[in-house]
């Protein structure tokens, strides 16, 4: 997991692409506020619900965009690479994920996990309790530190459909844990952060899994 090529290539792109003035807008009020990212590590980062903000998903961006191109302002560039390529993320002029793709993801579940999906809907979970938390950080709030290796995926891919089939693998690597706790009757805001903090539970050799069945899922659709 040491080599980053694709997530080290935004260097470039930074160095040669047009930007389109919206999305560098977004990423400039972000800088107006916070100044720069803190220079703590990405797992003093927060999770959980009553963190899982916009401005909380950019600091943790930018952190790991710090750790592979350094300057603040590759960083800053990065950011704008990252909104103009991944509608919904942080950094994108409006941080909410299309409705479009949240009904594609809809209906990856109702397809691969229909018996879990139904019965997560029927304890009142919806899409947007957790899955607009995963995406639009591009799973850096909820992977952290094993963030890099998925970005470099993503950044080589560049469809929010390799996005999609991510989430998709994490709820189905964790399934057993999820029927356990709707079998157990775990209260709906319990039952909401125990998803939105899904992914940090993945070990690197799940990590490795979600990559690999994700990549294979869209080039199947090609």
């Amino acid at each position: 997991f040491d080599d980053y090529s694709h997530v080290a290539r935004l260097l470039g792109w930074c160095t040669e692409s047009e930007y389109g003035s919206a999305r560098v807008a977004r990423v400039t009020q972000f800088y107006i506020r916070v100044r720069r990212p803190p220079t703590v590590g990405v797992d003093s980062v927060g999770g959980g619900a009553s963190q899982c903000s916009t401005d909380e998903d950019l600091i943790t961006m930018a952190t790991l965009l710090e750790e592979v191109l350094g300057s603040e302002a590759d960083v800053f560039w990065g950011l704008v690479y990252l909104g103009s390529t991944f509608d919904g993320c942080a950094a994108s002029p409006v941080a909410e994920w299309p409705r479009t793709q949240l009904d594609q993801l809809r209906g990856l579940l109702q397809t691969h996990l229909p018996d879990l999906w139904a019965a997560l809907e029927r304890t009142g979970v919806q899409l947007s309790d957790f899955a607009t938390c995963w995406l639009r950080s591009l799973f850096a709030h909820s992977l952290r530190s094993l963030c890099l290796v998925v970005w470099d995926r993503i950044l080589a891919t560049t469809t929010p459909d390799l996005l999609l089939h991510m989430t998709l693998e994490i709820i189905r690597l964790r399934r057993v844990v999820l029927t356990n706790a709707i079998e157990n009757r775990l209260p709906l805001p319990d039952l909401i952060q125990l998803m939105q903090g899904l992914p940090q539970t993945l070990q690197q050799s799940e990590i490795v899994t979600l990559i690999q069945s994700s990549t294979s899922a869209v080039s199947s659709l090609s």
